[in-house]
């Protein structure tokens, strides 16, 4: 660690200190030690206050004493790591006992870290910026890691809805399709019946046009008759010559006209 690193995190505003300890005199020391640093320092002259104080406020770290009336420091952390992490909330036990046993039953119930009475500051003040700057590690990654699956989810939604828009596309370009092919068969069908049509017609009126034909070529046929009579058959000629001639319109324009009014 460098030294402009210790000094960023002692900075003014760099995080909040609860002091525990029973005696007045112990508190004051400390208080006045860390708000020479820059920390903000709330104290608690007991368990239960340590406690009513994180209640009210979070701090970003606890300098806790061991040995305490009513409620001792161990007590304390068991009930904070009932509802904190070490990381969200690190606990540094001060002791004026040196026993091993208990040393090792205060990190084993949570604490992150101890120090012993009289406490040596600089090297309190290097524990505290180690959890200090653990705990914002740690926030930094939480913070990534929540806008990372915010990404992920934003991303999953936009990759649905353009899997619905394609599904959709899709059913339309089904429904086109399955649309021209119902036009063609009706388009078969008609250009079928207009074939039939035709023949029907011609067959039907040949007969009539040369029976019209041969009575207005004889000879006794009334002259002003046979005025009137060949213009039709001409007309009648014509008329079948372009019923056998005539073809249905193109499917591609029927079904381009279709599909344009769908």
């Amino acid at each position: 660690m460098t030294k402009a690193w210790f000094r960023d995190l002692e900075g003014p505003g760099a995080a909040t200190i609860l002091v525990v300890d029973d005696l007045e005199v112990n508190r004051a020391v400390l208080t006045r030690r860390l708000v020479k640093q820059g920390y903000r320092v709330v104290e608690a002259a007991s368990g239960p206050e340590a406690l009513a104080r994180i209640e009210e406020s979070m701090p970003d770290l606890v300098l806790l004493d061991m040995m305490m009336p009513d409620m001792s420091g161990l007590q304390v952390i068991e009930m904070l790591r009932a509802q904190h992490t070490p990381s969200a909330l690190p606990i540094i036990m001060v002791t004026a006992r040196s026993e091993t046993e208990l040393i090792v039953e205060a990190l084993e119930a949570g604490a992150n870290d101890y120090i012993q009475k009289p406490v040596n500051f600089p090297v309190l003040l290097a524990r505290m910026v180690t959890q200090i700057a653990r705990q914002r590690a740690e926030r930094n990654l939480r913070s990534a890691n929540d806008a990372l699956d915010r990404r992920v989810a934003e991303r999953a939604l936009e990759l649905h809805e353009a899997r619905a828009e394609l599904s959709v596309k899709n059913m339309r370009e089904h429904e086109n399709a399955a649309r021209l092919a119902q036009l063609q068969q009706q388009v078969e069908a008609l250009s079928a019946a207009g074939n039939a049509l035709r023949q029907h017609l011609a067959s039907s009126l040949t007969p009539l046009v040369a029976a019209i034909a041969s009575q207005a070529e004889r000879a006794d046929a009334p002259a002003d008759a046979l005025q009137r009579i060949k213009p039709l058959v001409r007309e009648l000629e014509t008329a079948l010559r372009d019923i056998a001639g005539a073809a249905p319109p193109p499917f591609a324009t029927v079904a381009r006209s279709s599909i344009g009014q769908a």
